[in-house]
């Protein structure tokens, strides 16, 4: 097989390396790569670390096309699964999604543009609604709420790449860093380097888990309101929005 490049939808998440690409070296070694690779556009959509494992072999790596219309869901769905990530690994992932969504719904106008004004040079600025339904779409395509990928998006952005490393790799969450971003940068750069704990940042946890707590019991007592009005009063969505945070705090404090 001719060299590959990977697509940006697949590179939402982190390859194999260490011992675990070693293991799956191994194991492609012995079995065989049983799972073609999947293409788009030229570029391995799905299969990476199979791809990378049969090269490293000197191996054939099979592959097939891949057909579908929305490359960026895809790749989620096919990996949330394969990996045990916590709430705030998805909510960066997600992020990630964010903009590849954002960069989808930018050629969506700029087609329209120029069906509508073929000689139109205007560049395609996507306004507000655009933007958030791009956010929406990434996060409940991870499953993560709004609020959440917009923490993400903010560490993403403003965060040192030692704080989004340690999001990313699960060792701090993005709550809490987003809330870190204003500090210094070696302050940002001490937090994450220090080993891994339940108070991190090693601020005024009592207040800070009272807070917390709070919150989480305002979230309870409202999707409990929800269920106690008559079934056809009630909205599924609100009910379902509101075990979602639920679920999402849970996740949090445990973090």
């Amino acid at each position: 097989m001719k060299n590959l490049q990977f697509h940006e939808a697949a590179n939402l998440f982190p390859l194999l390396e260490g011992k675990e690409l070693d293991d799956f070296i191994a194991d492609i070694k012995e079995n065989g790569c049983l799972e073609p690779v999947e293409l788009f556009e030229g570029k391995i959509l799905d299969g990476r670390n199979r791809y990378r494992a049969c090269e490293s072999l000197g191996a054939e790596c099979p592959s097939v096309a891949w057909s579908g219309d929305n490359p960026i869901a895809y790749v989620i769905s096919k990996n949330l699964h394969r990996r045990h990530l916590t709430t705030s690994q998805k909510a960066m992932i997600g992020d990630k999604a964010r903009e590849l969504f954002d960069e989808r719904a930018k050629e969506r106008q700029a087609d329209s543009a120029r069906r509508n004004q073929p000689q139109s040079l205007k560049v395609v600025t996507l306004p507000p609604s655009e933007k958030s339904k791009a956010r929406d779409e990434a996060g409940k395509a991870v499953g993560v709420s709004g609020s959440l990928m917009d923490h993400a998006r903010n560490v993403r952005k403003r965060g040192e790449p030692e704080i989004v490393k340690a999001v990313e790799e699960g060792r701090l969450a993005v709550t809490k860093a987003s809330k870190i971003v204003d500090e210094s940068p070696e302050v940002q750069r001490r937090i994450a380097a220090a080993p891994e704990k339940k108070n991190v940042v090693g601020w005024k946890t009592k207040s800070i888990t009272r807070a917390r707590l709070e919150k989480l019991d305002a979230a309870v007592k409202e999707v409990s309101r929800l269920l106690a009005r008559p079934a056809l009063q009630v909205s599924i969505r609100d009910v379902k929005n509101g075990v979602k945070e639920v679920s999402e705090m849970v996740s949090e404090l445990l973090s």
